[in-house]
């Protein structure tokens, strides 16, 4: 592949160029594919040069399994063999081997093959020598569930085993250990544990084997049942299958201390709070800053009440996020009390929230709404998604993030300073309706599907929000109505002052001019990038005497 790094005439370029292919590459999931293959490729072309490659690339070492198909049918002519590929050499022929901290088994693939890693490296042929500059081990994607799935029971341990001593001699200072992304660890959408195979016994075994060192940490169904285990005191970052730990009967008490980040994943309505360490049922997090709940849907099964009687506190958290707030029977509002959350971020539909649900708003300066991805079989009904906006709320800074929403007539939110939101149709009457309102709104940034009306009446308007199209012409004619007796020349706020708007499919340039008009405080506004030009020019002859900085639009929704 040839290398997409131009030969820029100054030393500073090149460093930029490659600064930036670092930072795309420098990830928690990165894989070896067309990033990395652009530095492989500039460092064969530019051995002169390679000394401007900045060393953050080099932590990686990368085995990388590609399949044609995972399938199992005997009729398929596709190769279902595994082919691997390392940059094994390519650190080792520079000298950078010692610079290596991560390794990333990467397997993105369904395929039940054995994965006999011990097998790979004669392929490979990468040297059987302890690299003890890695600390981090992670099985990059699914495959790792998978692998060894047609093996007969007596040759999974033989793999397995055999894998597993490999690892175990090959890095010794393992502080991190996973699979990433954490979705790759989730299950059928019945809840139920995995079949075990010999990738799943192999990550079972090196958790066992390391978790007494392991800084980070995943107690998933890959945990051993071992007893006698213990975390390391040390523990700063966690993941927790609450469903299937709860199920362990030698599951280690986890250290608070030092935990910076927690997740607790398949909660059914209560905290088990006893699983951490803590004193006369108090339990102290000093440092966490990051925080991560998912509540399970109600299974029908009855599982005793857990957790209830501790105390709980997170004085130093930060961000909060929670996904299926709607199977919590958590109080938030004690757990958090005040504006202790800078930053709470709900995975859910806002057409959704309840009241019950909205309590929780009472804990955070800044909420992030996201809509899980996708489409719901039945489109959403206005009633929530109103009742949202109409109920008053302290939140300072709000960003919606989904498919795209209705812009709300009626928002009671009076504290809002930051606003940024995805719409379905976001006409001039519809923002000046909504900016009127927010006495307070420094910022808001809205990226729409259309700006014009008309487009409300297509079916793609209606599917952009997954409501229905006479929904989306009710929604208009209340700003209508709302807007009856407005004063066309009166302004709309004294507070904003940034701007941006863009639309997918048609861009009101002309409508943007003149809520500028009415927003005298404004002083940054951002647009399609083909209008920049245009609103500049026209600004400067419409408002001569203001200035205003005319950009392209940023989605930048950034809070607290």
């Amino acid at each position: 592949m040839p290398s997409q790094i131009v030969h820029p005439p100054s030393v500073g370029a090149y460093m930029d160029q490659l600064q930036a292919l670092g930072r795309s590459i420098d990830s928690p999931t990165s894989t070896m594919d067309d990033e990395y293959y652009k530095l492989i490729a500039f460092s064969n072309q530019n051995p002169d040069k390679r000394v401007y490659i900045p060393d953050i690339v080099f932590r990686y070492l990368f085995l990388q399994c590609d399949v044609d198909c995972s399938c199992a049918k005997k009729s398929c002519s596709l190769s279902h063999k595994r082919r691997w590929r390392t940059n094994y050499h390519f650190l080792r022929n520079l000298g950078k081997l010692h610079l290596v901290t991560d390794l990333h088994i990467v397997l993105s693939n369904h395929s039940a093959l054995a994965l006999d890693l011990v097998e790979v490296f004669t392929q490979l042929s990468i040297e059987s020598v302890p690299l003890t500059s890695i600390r981090s081990i992670i099985f990059v994607g699914p495959g790792i569930k998978y692998a060894g799935a047609v093996q007969n029971t007596s040759e999974w341990a033989a793999t397995a085993g055999r894998d597993f001593v490999l690892i175990r001699s090959l890095y010794p200072n393992i502080t991190m250990l996973g699979c990433l992304p954490d979705a790759c660890l989730e299950e059928s959408p019945s809840h139920l544990l995995p079949t075990r195979t010999p990738g799943i016994q192999l990550l079972t075994m090196l958790t066992e084997y390391y978790l007494g060192h392991l800084t980070t940490a995943q107690a998933t169904f890959t945990f051993p049942t071992t007893t006698g285990l213990h975390f390391c005191e040390n523990l700063t970052t966690l993941s927790i299958h609450h469903r299937f730990v709860r199920t362990l009967a030698a599951f280690p008490q986890v250290p608070v201390e030092h935990l910076h980040t927690l997740n607790v994943l398949k909660i059914d309505k209560f905290i088990a709070w006893e699983m951490f360490v803590s004193a006369k049922r108090r339990v102290r997090f000093p440092r966490v800053e990051n925080l991560g709940f998912e509540f399970l849907k109600p299974d029908g099964k009855q599982r005793p009440p857990t957790g209830y009687d501790y105390s709980v506190s997170f004085p130093a958290v930060k961000l909060v996020k929670i996904r299926g707030l709607a199977y919590s029977s958590v109080n938030f509002p004690i757990l958090f009390p005040g504006f202790s959350i800078n930053v709470l971020h709900l995975a859910d539909s806002p057409y959704r929230i309840s009241p019950t649900e909205m309590r929780t708003f009472r804990c955070a300066i800044n909420l992030e709404i996201a809509s899980p991805e996708g489409h719901p079989e039945r489109p959403y009904e206005m009633d929530g998604f109103n009742r949202l906006f109409r109920t008053r709320t302290s939140v300072m800074g709000l960003t919606v993030k989904g498919p795209g929403f209705l812009v709300p007539t009626v928002v009671n939110w009076g504290d809002l300073q930051g606003l940024y939101f995805k719409a379905g149709i976001a006409d001039r009457q519809t923002l000046a309706n909504l900016i009127k309102q927010l006495k307070q709104l420094k910022t808001l940034v809205v990226s729409c599907y259309s700006m014009l009306r008309a487009d409300g009446d297509v079916d793609k308007a209606a599917a952009v929000c997954n409501i229905k199209r006479e929904q989306v012409w009710a929604n208009l004619s209340k700003v209508d109505e709302m807007m009856a007796s407005d004063n066309i020349t009166a302004p709309l706020s004294a507070s904003l002052i940034r701007l941006d708007i863009s639309a997918r499919s048609y861009f009101d340039w002309f409508a943007v001019l003149q809520l500028l008009g009415r927003l005298p405080m404004v002083t940054s506004v951002g647009v399609n990038e083909e209008f920049v030009a245009k609103i500049d020019a026209w600004f400067k002859t419409l408002f001569q005497g203001r200035t205003l900085t005319v950009r392209k639009f940023s989605d930048d929704s950034k809070l607290g």
